[in-house]
This record gives C-alpha cells, sequence and structure tokens, in this order.
C-alpha cells in the first residue's frame, strides 16, 4: 500500500499500530464485524461502486457509508466526542473515533447494530 493512501492512513490512525485484543467469549460474526471496522473495511455498497446507499439505521442517503455510520448516524453516537485536534478528512475523523472507543465499546456496538 501506498504512504499515504486512504487504507494507511485509516490503518495508522485508528489502530495506532497495535494489535487488537479480543474480548472473550465474543461471536464470530461479532469479532469478524470488529476486525472490518477497525481496519476500515468499505462497504459492499463502495465496493461494489453502487453507492449512494441509504443507511440502515437513519435512512439517510450517503455516498460513504461507512463515514456516515461512524460520523453521522445517531445508532453510532457514542463513537464520537470532542477531540484535541481536528482531522483534516472524514477518513482521518472516522479513524479517530475507531481508535478513541474501547474495543468492548465497538464490539457491543458490533453486536448490536453492525457497520453497514
Amino acid at each position: 500500500m501506498e504512504e499515504g493512501s486512504r487504507s494507511v492512513t485509516w490503518y495508522a490512525t485508528a489502530t495506532r499500530r497495535e494489535p487488537l485484543t479480543i474480548p472473550p467469549g465474543l461471536p464470530p460474526r461479532v469479532v469478524a464485524r470488529l476486525i472490518r471496522l477497525r481496519l476500515g473495511y468499505r462497504c459492499a455498497s463502495q465496493i461494489l461502486q453502487t453507492a449512494p446507499d441509504q443507511c440502515p439505521y437513519c435512512f439517510e442517503i450517503e455516498d460513504d457509508p461507512l463515514h456516515r455510520y461512524i460520523l453521522r448516524c445517531p445508532v453510532s453516537q457514542a463513537l464520537r466526542h470532542p477531540v484535541a485536534w481536528i482531522p483534516d478528512t472524514d477518513n482521518e475523523a472516522a479513524a479517530l473515533a475507531i481508535a478513541s472507543a474501547s474495543t468492548q465499546m465497538l464490539a457491543d456496538l458490533c453486536n448490536r447494530h453492525p457497520p453497514p
């Protein structure tokens, strides 16, 4: 991956380049969702280039469902809180929100409301 790319920026920000510690007893589907969210895995509509897509939780139409889910959807409000710096892009802001959340909070969110 090219330095400065969306994927590299997300990975460096969201993971802080540290391994993921999975809470014991999580179902495999939640672990998979947690890993995808932490790595910034794009939504199917983006991969298939069929976006815009409707958020399954708040029903807003969005070109970038992952960023909407993390930054603007009411379902994921717990991920958003003031930070010391203002990110330059939605990608940085979303990755920072993931980095700031505890693994247990992300797992709980993935269990109740899997990312789009």
